[in-house]
């Protein structure tokens, strides 16, 4: 399954335009989750982004990167639902 992800920094985010998809909401039963990277697999925990300035930081790197969402963020403002990955050492 292909989501959208940003990355800042460390820091790796999972966004959506619809928290009601099978992903989002088995993550915020079960916040552990894997992603492959080629053929590499990170273990990591997700956590919802709820904080506001975070949001807007989202928010701004979702625009740069992705162009197919900013009519999506004209609209709404903000997606549906973020996800901050922490990675497990």
């Amino acid at each position: 399954m292909t989501i959208w992800f940003l990355v800042d920094a460390d820091t790796v985010y999972l966004t959506t335009m619809n928290m009601k998809r099978r992903w989002t909401q088995n993550v915020q039963v079960n916040r552990d989750v894997a992603i492959r990277i080629g053929p590499e697999t990170f273990a990591g925990e997700a956590r919802v982004v709820t904080e506001p300035s975070e949001m807007a930081e989202v928010v701004r790197l979702l625009k740069e990167k992705y162009w197919l969402s900013r009519p999506y963020l004209w609209l709404k403002k903000r997606p549906d639902g973020v996800f901050r990955v922490h990675f497990k050492s």
